[in-house]
């Protein structure tokens, strides 16, 4: 018998959800480790701070609990942002590719397969922090999508960019942090790290924190 098909069968999706849902589509594009694939996605920006030569050091955290953190300190962050910006990071982090239009470096566009999109679609939450101009701007996702508008919070000293997400292991399964490939991935995208530190908070909640410093743009 065959199936005859019309509008009705027609399922129109976001790409948040098409991702969430057909994870297998986008995965021959990334490594075999998941938690690989999505720190070198949400490090993009980073990546580009440091070609741009002003960020020169990241620090990875991964909690016991599976929260993962990026930092950087560009002194001047690549998002130069206000409160009118929300609709662009909205854009930045709920469309396919839409990063790689902030890029300043070729070479650091080539750090994005699916974009920050992938990392934000497999999260739980997500929390977006801007350090600028002694202020800090803050936005916020739960499975993709937007929940609060672009706001400022207290008044701080600090420089950078943040970005903190839980990825959803209904989806992806375990995570499995490897120091190793991340090291060996940041000079395929023109990141030459001089000094890696490793250590181990001790806490009620463990959490592996990496800083990768010295970082140059590796010619």
């Amino acid at each position: 018998m065959s199936t005859k098909y019309n509008e009705a069968n027609i399922v129109v999706t976001t790409s948040i959800q098409h991702i969430r849902h057909r994870l297998s589509t986008y995965r021959n594009l990334h490594t075999n480790n998941i938690l690989t694939d999505l720190l070198q996605e949400a490090l993009c920006l980073s990546v580009d701070s440091v070609l741009s030569g002003g960020c020169t050091e990241i620090i990875v955290s991964v909690s016991s609990e599976g929260v993962i953190s990026i930092r950087d300190n560009c002194p001047c962050s690549e998002l130069e942002l206000s409160e009118s910006s929300d609709e662009l990071l909205e854009t930045i982090f709920t469309r396919m590719g839409a990063c790689r239009a902030l890029k300043h470096h070729s070479r650091a566009a080539t750090a994005c397969r699916v974009g920050i999109i992938f990392v934000n679609a497999l999260s739980e939450w997500l929390r977006l922090r801007v350090f600028q101009n002694e202020r800090c701007l803050i936005k916020e996702f739960r499975e993709g999508v937007p929940q609060t508008p672009l706001r400022y919070e207290d008044e701080c000293g600090l420089a950078g960019m943040e970005i903190t997400f839980r990825p959803d292991t209904r989806i992806i399964g375990p995570l499995e942090f490897d120091l190793l490939s991340l090291c060996e991935w940041f000079p395929t995208v023109g990141v030459q790290v001089g000094r890696v530190e490793y250590s181990r908070s001790d806490t009620l909640n463990p959490t592996m924190i990496v800083r990768f410093t010295e970082l140059t743009h590796n010619q």
